[in-house]
C-alpha cells in the first residue's frame, strides 16, 4: 500500500472514514488468503476501539460549545438520542467516555487533562473498546471518594494496562481486585 495523503480537516477526515466504511462493506473478502483475512479483522477492530476516542472527542467538543442547539436539541444526552439514535445505554457509556477521554476546557479556560489518562491513551491506541472503558470508569468511580487521588490515579493506569489484554469481561474481575488493593492501601 502506497502513503496516502491525508487532510488536516477533521470533517474532510470523518467523511473520508464514511467512504472507507461504505467501501469496505461491499469490497469482495474472498481475495484474501486466511491470514489477510485475520489481519484485516485486527486492523478494523483496533481502527473501532480508535473510534472510541474519536468519538469522545467529537462528543466533548460538541457539548462544550452547546453545538448541540443548532440540531434543536436542549441537552447533549438528548443529541445523542435525538440526533444520533442512540440508546440510553450507549448515551450513557459515550457521555461517560467524553467526561474521561477527552481534553476538557474548565469554565475558567484552562485546559484540562482526561480524568483517565491511561485508559484515554489505551483508546488511541486501539487497545479498548467502549465496553472496556465502561468497566473501567466503573471500577473508578466505585472507588471510595476518601481514598487519596495519587492512590486512585495508580489504579487507573493499573487497569488500563492490564485491560490492554483483557476482554470487558475480564476487565471488570481485574478491576475488582484492583480496587480492593487501592482502597486498602489508601485507607
Amino acid at each position: 500500500m502506497t502513503n496516502i495523503e491525508l487532510p488536516d480537516n477533521a470533517l474532510d477526515l470523518v467523511r473520508l472514514q464514511d467512504e472507507v466504511a461504505q467501501k469496505l462493506a461491499t469490497v469482495s473478502l474472498a481475495r484474501l488468503s486466511d491470514r489477510e483475512l485475520l489481519v484485516a479483522s485486527e486492523v478494523n477492530e483496533r481502527s473501532n476501539r480508535r473510534g472510541v476516542g474519536v468519538d469522545a472527542r467529537l462528543f466533548a467538543e460538541v457539548s462544550q460549545r452547546g453545538a448541540y442547539r443548532l440540531a434543536g436539541s436542549q441537552m447533549p444526552g438528548k443529541y445523542l438520542e435525538g440526533q444520533l439514535r442512540l440508546s440510553a445505554r450507549a448515551r450513557k457509556q459515550r457521555t461517560d467516555a467524553a467526561l474521561c477521554l477527552s481534553s476538557l476546557v474548565a469554565f475558567s479556560g484552562e485546559p484540562l487533562d482526561p480524568t483517565l489518562p491511561a485508559t484515554a491513551g489505551a483508546v488511541a491506541d486501539g487497545d479498548l473498546s467502549l465496553d472496556h472503558v465502561a468497566e473501567i470508569v466503573d471500577v473508578i468511580d466505585a472507588i471510595p471518594a476518601a481514598i487519596p487521588a495519587d492512590v486512585k490515579a495508580r489504579a487507573e493506569a493499573e487497569l488500563a494496562g492490564v485491560a490492554r489484554t483483557l476482554t470487558p469481561e475480564q476487565t471488570r474481575a481485574a478491576g475488582k481486585r484492583i480496587s480492593l488493593t487501592s482502597t486498602l492501601m489508601g485507607s
